[in-house]
């Protein structure tokens, strides 16, 4: 019923851990049919050799692996095509989600076609990130015309509406668009839960410079797409 989709990048100290906190979460909610699809995005370090080890004795665990490095959003959508169940939910892949904050989005999944999160220790993250997120989120709510706690938070949404989306961006802002298609096109039941991130201080870092500047040139495409297809939307609608 569900795929767990696990973007990978030097992540050989974190990533089995990552995988038992999703098995520990299946088996307190007796969800027997799910898998993990790990998708290394050209590690450098013993990620691969570490996963392989795991998966011989855990069937439910897939590794894909990328000629060359597709970003956050570029590995998780390449996943979810791959991914065979009904849900897809991504995961990262640092063990910052413990099974007491993933059991907080999947306890009622089957009632909603989104469910998201929105994080409640923002205090533990370091300063400029968390200047960056109180600016973004507040921001693309006004440009976008919604009301979203946060738009990068871990997210289970159903497989055929994800795909659908045809999402193009690769970067770790690939979920901003997201939203914003699925405000352009669905109506759907959507909920978002808190919860607790158990982010690491030290290792590999999402948030770098570069990765700001992508998440800037994403954003302003991103916003005359939107508006484009508004006005396509409303000069369509007073034709009718």
């Amino acid at each position: 019923m569900i795929s767990f989709l696990v973007a990978c990048f030097n992540e050989e100290k974190n990533i089995v851990r990552t995988i038992i906190e999703i098995k520990k979460t299946c088996i307190s909610l007796k969800i027997k049919n799910f898998e993990v699809l790990v998708i290394d995005d050209c590690s450098n370090d013993n990620s691969i050799g570490v996963i392989n080890n795991y998966k011989k004795s855990n069937r439910f665990v897939k590794l894909l692996k990328n000629n060359f490095n597709l970003g956050y959003g570029g590995s998780l959508k390449k996943a979810a095509k791959f991914s065979t169940k009904k849900y897809i939910i991504w995961v990262p892949g640092d063990n910052a989600h413990k099974k007491n904050q993933l059991i907080k989005i999947l306890k009622d999944y089957k009632n909603y076609d989104v469910i998201s999160t929105y994080y409640t220790n923002t205090d533990t993250r370091n300063k400029f990130r968390r200047i960056f997120t109180e600016t973004y989120t507040p921001l693309l709510n006004k440009i976008f015309g919604l009301k979203l706690p946060y738009f990068n938070g871990v997210t289970l949404i159903k497989k055929s509406i994800f795909n659908n989306l045809n999402i193009y961006t690769d970067s770790h802002n690939f979920s901003v668009e997201m939203w914003v298609k699925l405000k352009l096109f669905y109506n759907l039941k959507i909920k978002f839960v808190p919860t607790l991130l158990d982010e690491r201080l030290k290792g590999a870092n999402a948030f770098k410079f570069k990765n700001s500047i992508k998440v800037l040139i994403n954003t302003f495409r991103l916003i005359i797409y939107y508006y484009w297809v508004s006005l396509l939307k409303k000069f369509n609608l007073k034709n009718k």
